[in-house]
């Protein structure tokens, strides 16, 4: 299912019969935690190879560019590239070693799958000869470790006045249907004045909540 979240410039190839499935798009290590394991599947019925980098950028919006790192080893992840047999599972992990101040950092995982042939798969640890067939990305978004929740709601437009990202989720009285029930899910980042198109959040019905991590707090 695709969703209009912060990696609206994101690019996944392919998005249809992909061999590997990394999982949900966006990513968080929480305020309370340093590290994140990411669920792989290769749901082929052949080995695949998978090779995993990361890049720091300035946004997951549309219009963010690859940044530096701050310091050396500030996301460290393990292991950096395995191979998957047929229909196997694994786990990548992921370390936030960076500053433990009050700003929210957003990373770039690519993920390169490439396929491995009976032949290449005896081989591979001495050569990885493979033809590759996809490139997977994701965002990963680490919450300050001194995070700041606050929000407010100005003539029905949510504002995140804090400074972290959190997961809006409004349901209820479809504005332009008010017999049926609507539901709008986004990602919002720090500043992001959210305008509901579809919920019609003025209705006594309606619901609007906000995920911070792992606390659901309801607004209405």
């Amino acid at each position: 299912m695709l969703l209009r979240t912060i990696v609206l410039g994101l690019l996944v190839y392919p998005l249809s019969g992909q061999a590997i499935n990394v999982g949900s798009i966006t990513t968080f290590i929480d305020a309370g935690a340093q590290d994140v394991a990411k669920e792989i599947e290769n749901n082929s019925d052949q080995a695949r190879l998978v090779t995993i980098s990361v890049a720091r950028i300035s946004s997951p919006e549309e219009g963010g560019v690859t940044i530096p790192m701050e310091i050396n080893g500030e996301l460290l992840l393990s292991p950096s590239r395995l191979m998957l047999p047929a229909k196997a599972k694994n786990n990548v992990r992921f370390f936030y070693k960076g500053p433990a101040d009050a700003k929210e950092r957003y990373y770039r995982i690519t993920w390169l799958d490439t396929a491995l042939s009976a032949d290449e798969q005896r081989q591979e640890r001495r050569q990885a000869v493979a033809t590759t067939s996809a490139q997977i990305g994701t965002i990963l978004v680490v919450t300050p470790r001194q995070h700041r929740f606050d929000y407010a709601i100005e003539k029905g437009v949510l504002v995140n006045r804090g400074n972290a990202s959190y997961r809006v989720v409004a349901y209820g009285v479809c504005r332009d249907q008010p017999g049926k029930q609507c539901r709008e899910t986004y990602y919002d980042l720090p500043g992001k004045r959210r305008a509901f198109k579809r919920v019609d959040i003025h209705h006594e019905k309606s619901h609007l909540g906000l995920w911070l991590g792992q606390e659901f707090v309801v607004v209405k």
